[in-house]
């Protein structure tokens, strides 16, 4: 013999089992008459990007100038450092139990 098996009216959610009498076998993480709730924690998340840029700056220095090289002069160059830039993104999720071999 073949089994018939009726489908839920309305349907199971969220991988629930369809069970006799339109009854729904829901998984971890998930409650309600068809399962459409679900009560899985909700997980901060962290995510940290750093870049490196380079900045241009103008700096100073002393150096000889004049006639035969007797005076001393400021005088300037832009020069180029690394800066690093470090930022954070915070997120939410929802963190449910591994749904394997659906």
């Amino acid at each position: 013999e073949t089994a018939v098996i009726t489908p839920c009216v309305p349907p199971c959610q969220h991988g629930a089992t369809c069970c006799p009498h339109n009854t729904c076998t829901c998984p971890e993480g998930t409650a309600g008459l068809r399962c459409e709730r679900l009560t899985c924690p909700v997980v901060t998340m962290v995510v940290s990007a750093a870049r490196a840029v380079r900045k241009a700056f103008r700096e100073s220095y002393v150096d000889r100038c004049g006639p035969l090289g007797v005076q001393l002069c400021t005088k300037y160059r832009i020069n180029q450092a690394r800066v690093y830039l470090q930022a954070y993104r915070v997120g939410y999720r929802i963190q449910c139990p591994d749904k394997k071999g659906r």
